[in-house]
């Protein structure tokens, strides 16, 4: 009995502590519907990714700064955080537009989120290559862009893939920001920090100089509706990075030898960016 008694105390003493201490550590997740509006002084969500907070930093269109376990969130910026879609992160920036948070970057949302729906397929990309799609290529939802044509397919099916439609428009003068043929000028190897202007709408601008070229974009609202430019990087170590005041929507920041990457305003104050590698070339790396 003494003997018993003996247990009993240890049990008190040293087990029942620890696993009090493992119980206080659990910390709850933030349920669906649960919002925090910037700047959020104090207060945080908690989703499986980690702590969500707002930052003191803020821009005009996006909001303020949104932070990931105190650190900055792929560059997002917002005004309303939200849970939904099974414990997903949603923001609304300034502009009225929502963006989820996708596999460490923030996709633009057609609508805002609905409390209790289904999170958003992570699975689904843009692929790209210099021919059509063959039917072991992507996952269903995914879309394939074919560089030899500029031919765009998707959304792939359970059957397969659909038939491609032309990205490119026909042929124009290059400057009204309508459809428009492809116009290919290359980049001189002393125009290290190439301004883009309306007259470049529809050029695919290659660069092979020496060294970095550094393209510096305007504000969206200063060029017609429909415009777009594209760069290629030949260069045989120099890299193709782009700055601008307003956040670049596609998650690349720059590309380097054998890649591309094409801009278009997106209607809300951004650039949208798509990247990839060159046909064709041995040493082209995919870019998301």
């Amino acid at each position: 009995m003494k003997y018993l008694s003996y247990l009993c105390l240890l049990f008190l003493l040293f087990v029942a502590p620890i696993a009090e201490s493992q119980t206080a550590a659990v910390v709850a997740l933030s349920p669906d519907g649960t919002t925090l509006t910037a700047p959020g002084t104090g207060s945080s969500l908690m989703t499986s990714a980690g702590t969500w907070t707002f930052g003191t930093a803020t821009t005009t269109n996006g909001g303020n700064a949104i932070l990931l376990n105190g650190s900055p969130a792929a560059g997002g910026y917002g005004t309303l955080l939200e849970v939904a879609a099974s414990g997903n992160i949603f923001t609304q920036a300034k502009n009225g537009s929502w963006y989820e948070y996708i596999l460490g970057a923030w996709v633009l949302q057609s609508q805002a989120p609905v409390v209790g729906s289904a999170p958003s397929p992570s699975s689904n990309t843009i692929l790209n290559g210099s021919a059509a799609p063959g039917s072991t290529v992507g996952n269903v939802g995914d879309f394939y862009i074919a560089t030899s044509n500029w031919s765009i397919y998707g959304p792939k099916a359970s059957g397969g893939w659909p038939a491609g439609v032309s990205l490119v428009g026909p042929a124009g003068t290059g400057t009204s920001g309508g459809g428009c043929g492809w116009l290919t000028s290359p980049l001189a190897s002393t125009d290290t920090t190439h301004p883009v202007a309306a007259t470049d709408n529809c050029k695919t601008l290659t660069w092979s100089g020496v060294g970095n070229e550094s393209p510096v974009f305007p504000a969206t609202s200063s060029v017609a509706a429909g415009f777009s430019i594209c760069f290629q990087d030949y260069s045989v170590s120099g890299r193709i990075a782009w700055t601008s005041a307003w956040p670049f929507k596609g998650g690349v920041s720059s590309i380097g030898h054998d890649e591309w990457a094409c801009f278009m305003p997106d209607g809300a104050g951004n650039w949208s960016v798509s990247a990839g590698g060159l046909p064709n070339e041995p040493n082209a790396s995919l870019l998301p």
